[in-house]
């Protein structure tokens, strides 16, 4: 009996042996892999009453994470989004009015103007002072209708890339709803959730790079999504944000507005402090 019990308790270290160098194996396979955390297995003492110790057990595999830390660093995220976004358009208008030690695109061709209309007060009869105002009036006003041009391709162009970072926020959102079942429900059937909540913590970076967002985690394992405003975007279920990508937008246009299911009266653009949106 003793020998028996011996096997066993060899058979079971052997067992968690193998256990944790798949766990580890995996660890370092997927060392590069976008959102994969580090996996960890427990194992534990079995024994039971009268017979002493009865070898080893492996627990169910769990990520080794910091919620907190990863909290933190999607309000990064959205921090970063909405930088990168602004610095991008502010760069295309420093290229559309130009660098201020050359003048300035706007500031050169004012200037000209001006200078031909002071070389005209000065000899107004003079033919070619009178052809130079006209010149540089027509290239004044060809100036400012190419920038307002562009401002309107600008504006447009933002608006474009609203609707593309509302159908990735939808996206990512289903994908949260859909892993927040799958998750659940391991968790229910004591099965590892960890892969799952990568994906799903994926999933959320990708929601916080377009606006800023809220979160906590449930005991089942199941994560609600809110925006810093207080909206739920995903409890349970997940919500639908509408927005319509206009086709031409003049200066003097507002942004279209972003609802929730539908809701149009409600705008929810305006609470947005970070993210691309």
């Amino acid at each position: 009996m003793s020998l028996s019990l011996s096997l066993n308790n060899a058979l079971s270290g052997l067992r968690a042996a193998q256990n944790s160098l798949a766990v580890i194996s995996s660890n370092v396979s997927n060392a590069k892999t976008v959102g994969y955390t580090k996996k960890v297995q427990p194992q534990t003492n079995v024994a039971y009453p009268g017979q002493g110790g009865a070898g080893v057990a492996s627990q169910t595999v769990y990520r080794q994470t910091d919620e907190l830390m990863r909290r933190e660093i999607r309000k990064e995220t959205s921090t970063q989004g909405r930088t990168a976004t602004e610095n991008a358009f502010l760069s295309q208008i420093q290229t559309m009015f130009g660098k201020t030690e050359n003048g300035g695109r706007l500031g050169s061709t004012i200037t000209s103007f001006n200078n031909a209309l002071n070389a005209l007060s000065t000899t107004p009869e003079s033919a070619s002072a009178q052809l130079s105002v006209v010149a540089e009036a027509k290239a004044l006003t060809t100036t400012m209708n190419d920038m307002a041009q562009q401002v309107r391709d600008m504006r447009i162009d933002g608006a474009r890339k609203i609707g593309d970072a509302v159908t990735e926020v939808n996206t990512n959102l289903q994908q949260v709803q859909e892993l927040n079942r799958q998750i659940t429900r391991a968790s229910a059937l004591g099965q590892p959730t960890g892969d799952l909540e990568d994906v799903r913590d994926v999933a959320l970076s990708k929601i916080a790079e377009n606006m800023d967002i809220q979160t906590f985690r449930r005991d089942t394992g199941e994560m609600v999504v809110f925006t810093k405003a207080g909206r739920i975007l995903v409890d349970g279920t997940a919500v639908q944000l509408s927005y319509s990508t206009p086709n031409t937008m003049n200066t003097a246009d507002n942004i279209p507005s972003i609802s929730i299911n539908g809701q149009t009266q409600i705008d929810i653009k305006s609470e947005f402090r970070d993210g691309k949106i």
